[in-house]
């Protein structure tokens, strides 16, 4: 008797001490994957999202700047495009795009028939142009990032 109940003590006691380290492994991993990059100075990017459409008299432009930019922050979400920061470093950021954007030829027109990248590299000290792919309406993203 005394045995089984010492079993089912040391079974608990096991089970409660594997629930908090793989709390404190998952706190950590997180931790470093979440942490701001080692960059010398404030990341910055600058989004001025221009909403344009083809029965809308004015156009609707709003600019957000996002300081101390890290891995994984959200810099433009509208419901129907998403981007993402996939990587940051002192010479660029890499955005990842959930889809339907595409960066806008030199000449301001877009490709309709392009599937779009999922990523994103904008250089630091550099800026681009990335419009949805739509004809009567959409968002053109003017996104710009430097070292503050």
């Amino acid at each position: 008797m005394i045995k089984g109940t010492f079993k089912k003590i040391a079974i608990v006691i096991i089970t409660v001490i594997s629930i908090f380290t793989t709390a404190i492994l998952f706190d950590s991993f997180v931790g470093y994957f979440s942490k701001s990059a080692n960059i010398d100075g404030t990341p910055v990017i600058t989004v001025t999202r221009y909403y344009w459409s083809d029965v809308q008299a004015e156009p609707n432009e709003v600019t957000t700047e996002y300081v101390d930019v890290k891995k994984g922050d959200v810099i433009f979400d509208d419901g129907y495009y998403k981007l993402t920061v996939k990587r940051i470093s002192e010479d660029d950021v890499i955005l990842s795009s959930s889809g339907g954007l595409i960066e806008k030829n030199p000449d301001g027109t877009i490709n309709l028939n392009d599937e779009g990248p999922k990523n994103f590299t904008i250089a630091s000290d550099n800026e681009m142009h990335i419009a949805s792919q739509s004809m009567d309406g959409g968002v053109v993203l003017t996104i710009s990032y430097h070292i503050g």
